[in-house]
């Protein structure tokens, strides 16, 4: 096997890992290179039907923000898990643009 590399995938959101980078991801960590991803928006506010819904029906349960960013979370480490990458970080911008600061 050739040298271990070390991986960083820095993504806008959070299923930007799995779905535009995650056969990529994946052999990597099949080929034992360290893998880290960085999320840099938290994804809650325009990728989270649930809590949406739950906001127009006033359920504060699962509108809590700090809940529904923990859950988006422990999604995206779940699916990360299954492709063999163990390293997420999670920058939790809000889900407005990006920039420079």
């Amino acid at each position: 096997m050739s040298e271990q590399l070390r991986i960083m995938a820095i993504v806008c959101h959070p299923a930007d890992a799995l779905d535009h980078a995650g056969g990529t991801l994946c052999l990597h960590a099949e080929r034992g290179d360290e893998v880290t991803v960085v999320v840099c928006t938290h994804g809650v506010e325009t990728h989270d039907l649930a809590r949406n819904e739950s906001l127009s029906r006033g359920d504060d349960d699962i509108a809590d923000l700090e809940k529904a960013i923990e859950g988006k979370e422990q999604e995206v480490v779940r699916g990360l898990e299954v492709l063999g990458v163990k390293d997420a970080r999670f920058l939790r911008f809000p889900d407005d643009v990006v920039s420079v600061t």
